[in-house]
């Protein structure tokens, strides 16, 4: 089945796992579980993206778009890493947004659905954030699509999500009935190994100077031989946030393997 069809079908399983993110009770349960269990691993994949970036571009990124900033988790820790570098948070949550102003950052947050972000921003992005919200979007295609023309000439799109094949094992982190209900709402609305990479075949195969990598292995989904991953593993940053999710996993579940994508655009090689 292509991944058309597949998103297609599948959309009625997206606009119930959103409803843990819109519903006031439900939300309280979405919140305490993602607080308690997936803190750490936003602090990881952020410092990976991080590292990407500068060991991809020799620079450092001066822009940044958080998708699903919720709160402002994300654009806080950046914020407290660089001054200079222009923050952007869009979230679909009134409440969320209200929280994520009170921080006093100096970043942008914007209150709306990521399908209509075009009418917020005009800018251009380095790296474009997508953590733990993927399942959300009522087609993740058309999102993808638009977000590729907010890239800058060196950029990336990094997207972290849960991989429907691994439901099992999420539901081990559950500590109640209520987080069991969440848990399997958000993996029903989640892809597979083998259909985020149909996915980020098909939104990048048309566009030049634009490359894709999918993997589920836990630093940024590349391998532990290649490459890549040692110019990654070698960042003293995201060596700290390692360190520290260790030690944050043994009060926590182990949090299950998850599905990483990374959309790369280098103009330079064009």
């Amino acid at each position: 089945m292509g991944i058309e069809t597949i998103v297609r079908e599948s959309e009625a399983n997206r606009i119930q796992a959103q409803t843990w993110f819109s519903h006031p009770e439900k939300s309280k349960v979405s919140f305490r579980y993602d607080e308690r269990e997936t803190s750490s691993i936003r602090s990881i994949s952020i410092e990976t993206f991080l590292s990407f970036y500068s060991s991809n571009f020799n620079r450092e990124p001066f822009s940044i778009l958080d998708i699903g900033c919720g709160q402002g988790q994300v654009i806080q820790y950046l914020n407290n890493r660089y001054q200079e570098v222009e923050l952007t948070g869009i979230d679909s949550s009134a409440q969320a947004i209200s929280s994520a102003k009170k921080l006093g950052i100096n970043a942008a947050f914007i209150c709306s659905n990521v399908e209509n972000i075009m009418q917020y921003v005009s800018n251009k992005y380095d790296v474009i954030f997508i953590h733990l919200c993927f399942g959300l979007f009522k087609n993740p295609i058309d999102v993808v699509n638009t977000l590729i023309h907010l890239l800058s000439d060196e950029s990336c799109i990094y997207i972290v999500d849960l991989d429907r094949n691994s439901l099992r094992d999420g539901l081990n982190t559950a500590q109640s009935r209520e987080e069991e209900a969440y848990l399997k709402d958000q993996y029903r609305a989640s892809l597979t190994l083998a259909e985020f990479k149909q996915l980020l075949c098909l939104v990048t195969k048309k566009q030049q100077g634009v490359s894709f990598h999918v993997g589920n292995s836990f630093i940024g989904g590349f391998d532990e031989t290649s490459s890549q991953f040692f110019s990654l593993i070698r960042n003293n940053n995201l060596q700290f946030a390692l360190r520290a999710g260790v030690r944050e996993q043994v009060k926590q579940s182990q949090m299950p393997a998850l599905l990483h994508g990374w959309i790369i655009k280098n103009k330079r090689y064009t």
